[in-house]
Formats: C-alpha cells, structure tokens, sequence
C-alpha cells in the first residue's frame, strides 16, 4: 500500500505513515475511534515539529538561505513517540489539545478565552497577561524555556498591534510593542527561560537584533537575523548583512555576542548552535559553489576549528546535549557521528540512529538558522545506560546501547514498531511479529514477555509506566491488561466516546455523553467530581484540564476533586 499523503511505499494494513507520521485511517473511522484531532484555531506550540505560520513578505529583507540539515531526527523522534498516537488507542495521549489551549507538560498553560483575553496558568495562580484587547482568542504564540515554565509570548491585538511579552513564571513583562506585524515569528527564548533572543524590523523595513535579559531589551545588531542563543540565554549569534546604496550585499557575516561584545566568525557562516559564553560554536560555511561545510570551534579560535561535515556529505540532522558541549548527527550512507567538548568527530555507528525517548521527555527543536537541530535534555550521549534506536524504512531494526568498543544490540528485529520506553527508562514496550512485548533492559538475563496477541489488536497504547496496556477490538471496545494479567473490559463501544480522551498519573480517562470516566486498569467508573456537562480534557504534568460545555474550565491535581479557575 502506499501513503495518501506523502505516496511512501507501506506494508498492508499500516495505520500511519513511518515516512511522514500521518494517520491512513479515515477521517470517520478515526471519528468513531476517538482519536484527538487539533482542533481549528489552536494556537501554534514550539514542539518537534514546529510549524510554520505563513508571514507577510517583508520587502528588501535579507535572504535566509536554503536549508541545509534536514530533520531526520526529529522526525525519527517524532515516529518513535507519535507513531501509535495516530492509532486508535495511541491517540489517547493527546495532551496537547483542546479549545485554544497552549499546554506545556510541566507547570504554564495558557489560553485565549472568549473575553479576548490572554490569559496564564501556573502553579494554581490565574494571570491576566493580555487584558481584553486578543485580536482573536487564538492569535498568539508561545516558545517554552526548557523546563517549560517560563515563556516568551508574541500576540496580536486588536487595531494591528503586535506585543512581544516575557513570563517569568510569576509575572509578565512587556518586552517590545509596535503597530505593525515587524517581528519576526520565531522567537529564540533560551534553555533556562532568561534570555530572549529576536529580529525586529524598523520603518524601513531593515531587520535588527535584539536580546531580553530578563529584564530590559537591547539591541545588540544592525541589519542582522538572529539565528541561536545559548542554554544561559547570555550568548546570542546572528547572521549580519552589509547594506550598500539601498541594497543588501549577497555576503554576510556570522557573529555572535556575548559579554557586551561582538565576536565574527566569518564571512557567509551562520551559527545554528551555540554553548553558554560561546564556549562552543557551531556554524555552517557557504561556498562559493553553494556547497555547506558544518564546523565547531572554540570561542574566537580559528585554530581550534573542527570540521564535522565536508561538502560532499548530506547531513540527515542533528541534536545537540543539554549543554551544547556534545552534538550527534547523520551522514547518510556514512552513519552517525558524535561531537564532544569540540574535539574531532567520532564515529558511533554505520547507521542512522537516535535515542529512544520517554513520552514525558523534554526536547526542542528550532531551524531559525536554516538548519533543523533538537536540543536534547541528556548530559552525556554516551551514557550507559541511554538507550539508542537504528530505523529501517520508519521501522525500529534494534535497540541497543553504546560501549567503548561500539555498540551493544538489546532488542532487534525486522519490523519492531509503535517503541514505547517507560519512565524508568529501562523497560521497553514494544510490538514485534503481530505480538506486543515487554523487555526489561536492565534486567540481569533479559528475556521479551508476551503481553498481547494483536492479531486482533492493533490498536494499543500504554501507560507511561508501563504497567497496563489498553487496546480495542473490531468493535470498538476498550480493554486493560495489566502485564500477562486478564484482560478486563474498561468501556463498552468506544464509537460513543468523544475525542478528548487523555492520560493522567498512569491512569484513562475518557468523556462518554458529557460525563468523565476513569480506568485504573480496571472497569471505567464515573467521575462524580467533574459534573455532567463535560466537553474537553487536557493533561499537562501535574496538573489535570477539564472544560464544560459552556466554556469554562476546572483544573485538579488528583483527578477527582475539581475547582473552576475561569469562567466564559
């Protein structure tokens, strides 16, 4: 068979794409089974694969430039955590939907309500960041720290101006307004959520850099394009431009600032990565042919210059470590290779691979340099104990861990899909020759469990900790299992139930005509705390959404007590 969206050759019977990760089940079929659909209007969210709102051609801009590093990882991470959720019970994850929510997995939501207001959710205090004036309850964006707590927010308002705001987890700052949309949309907020980084364009139409410390904005560029900022949001690199009688010149220059003070790295080179105090600084060099050579170099030292990618090679993608002092990236045909603390590149493996990651895992992505990169929370890619993945045609081949000597394999097999790593970071659930496993890597003498024959169940999904699997018959009933327990019928015709259907604290919940029921791997009961006029679920770390038929919306830390924190 083959993808209607992208025209990839599949396997018969697949239910999504493993090259672009679309469902290939109809849109009535995924109505009946519930799968979480994003809602019209949903403001965009910085994730894995961000998206990219069309803006106004500005006229006399400077030229980005073509990419360069196609995000093979990330959407290698995007299959491995998103592949099952365009399956029937694998849609049950949903946390990011919902009205016009912008829902972040740890503790900041934030929404649009229908008082065309912005409005903040953070730590069980209500704030109030745009007071009435939202050009539309949907006409904002929103770019998380790493943690998610904090945020830089560019809105719209009513009468064509433009607000650039800063949350600093308690309060927000105005960082820079104008009548006009002249900022650019993607905004650079660092890892540790205290540095902004941004490109406004003045009356002429010239783009300028500007940095938030946290603070206050200055502008630290002239006819410039910001293009990273460092995990300490302290460090800031940008592409600058020459402007001669009117016209932009086609060279440009790579720079970046820090310490008050602007460092070049040479002439056509852009900075798409970068480490607190420009430790490290990784940066792509046109040639004059139009060829890319990738390098790192230590702060201001041409003689430390590694190169990692020559001309000839096509780079797959790239991830940086939290820190920036580690990046891995794809050659193809060649394999991966791994950069650490500037030093020459090593090779880890003949083939493309990428860590296995958790469904609560943090990561970012960002191409504001032209080049398509993730920004990882792991310390050190060469852990022991980090799992690695190797994909064969977007199915998993083997699991396996790195060792001094190269690689050890943990899991393999021709088609191992929908890989699901518990939040133990140990056990591995996956679906292998029709049949569902469970694998312990850490145990001593590791042999696969049998949970599931899904000879008549494909569609599944499991809690975060592994410890029940749900799934659903041809007739659209729900099942748990708990390890190679019986299975126990959670809910009985699943076509009834509507599309806000979530996880929260390893447990389903689900809406069945307006009322919220729950399965701890056992039969749904009814929710009496959540009221009968239920429209939308929304989980986001610790903290439990639910929103009624008349808009309003209840939070609640345990699932059973609610308490309304805006009324419509």
């Amino acid at each position: 068979m083959y993808c209607k969206h992208c025209g990839a050759q599949l396997p018969d019977g697949s239910k999504f794409c493993s090259k672009c990760g679309k469902s290939l089940v109809d849109q009535a079929a995924q109505a009946v089974a519930g799968t979480a659909a994003q809602p019209a209007g949903t403001p965009y969210v910085q994730q894995a694969q961000p998206a990219q709102p069309q803006t106004p051609a500005k006229e006399n801009k400077p030229k980005k430039g073509k990419k360069v590093l196609i995000a093979v990882i990330v959407a290698v991470l995007a299959v491995a955590l998103l592949a099952g959720a365009i399956a029937l019970i694998a849609s049950l994850i949903g946390k990011k939907s919902g009205g016009n929510f912008t829902v972040s997995d740890k503790k900041t939501y934030m929404f649009g309500g229908d008082d065309d207001a912005l409005w903040i959710f953070n730590s069980g205090k209500l704030t109030e960041a745009v007071k009435g004036e939202l050009y539309s309850s949907s006409d904002y964006k929103v770019a998380f720290d790493a943690a998610e707590e904090k945020a830089a927010i560019l809105v719209r308002l009513k009468g064509g101006t433009y607000k650039l705001l800063y949350f600093d987890g308690k309060n927000v700052t105005e960082v820079a307004s104008a009548d006009d949309d002249v900022f650019d949309d993607e905004i650079l907020i660092s890892s540790n959520g205290e540095g902004i980084a941004y490109t406004f364009y003045d009356e002429n139409n010239d783009p300028h850099v500007y940095w938030f410390n946290g603070k206050k904005a200055e502008k630290i560029a002239e006819y410039a394009y910001a293009t990273a900022i460092s995990p300490d949001g302290k460090t800031v690199c940008y592409r600058k431009y020459s402007k001669v009688d009117g016209s932009y010149t086609s060279d440009y220059r790579g720079c970046y600032y820090t310490g008050g003070k602007e460092y070049v790295i040479g002439t056509n080179c852009t900075a798409f990565g970068v480490a607190d105090g420009a430790k490290f600084v990784y940066f792509f060099r046109e040639a004059d042919d139009g060829s890319y050579i990738v390098y790192v170099q230590k702060k201001d030292n041409e003689d430390t210059r590694v190169k990692a990618v020559t001309s000839n090679d096509y780079v797959d993608g790239c991830a940086f470590n939290s820190d920036y002092t580690q990046a891995f990236y794809q050659i193809e045909n060649k394999g991966t290779y791994l950069i650490k603390n500037g030093e020459e590149p090593v090779k880890l493996t003949s083939k493309a691979i990428s860590p296995l990651l958790t469904n609560n895992t943090v990561y970012t992505s960002n191409d504001k340099a032209d080049m398509s990169y993730m920004s990882l929370g792991i310390k050190d890619f060469e852990d022991p104990n980090l799992l690695w993945q190797t994909l064969d045609g977007g199915y998993t081949s083997r699991i396996m861990k790195l060792t001094s000597s190269g690689t050890e394999t943990v899991i393999s097999g021709d088609e191992l899909y929908h890989v699901v790593l518990c939040d133990d970071f140990r056990t591995v659930i996956y679906a292998k020759d029709g049949k569902l496993l469970s694998f312990d890597t850490g145990a001593k003498n590791p042999e696969p469990v049998e949970l599931l024959d899904l000879s008549e169940y494909s569609d599944w999904n499991t809690t975060d900790d592994g410890r029940v699997v749900y799934y659903a018959d041809s007739f659209n009933d729900i099942y748990a299992k708990k390890g190679t327990g019986k299975a126990v019928k959670v809910f009985e015709g699943s076509e009834k139930v509507n599309s806000s259907v979530v996880f929260f604290q390893n447990k389903l919940f689900l809406v069945y005509e307006n009322e919220l029921y729950v399965s701890d791997g056992g039969k749904a009961e009814k929710v009496s705390g959540a009221g009968n006029e239920v429209k939308n679920l929304m989980t986001s770390g610790s903290t439990f959404f639910l929103q009624n038929e008349d808009g309003d919306l209840f939070c609640s830390g345990d699932g059973k007590t609610f308490t309304k924190f805006y009324e419509n």
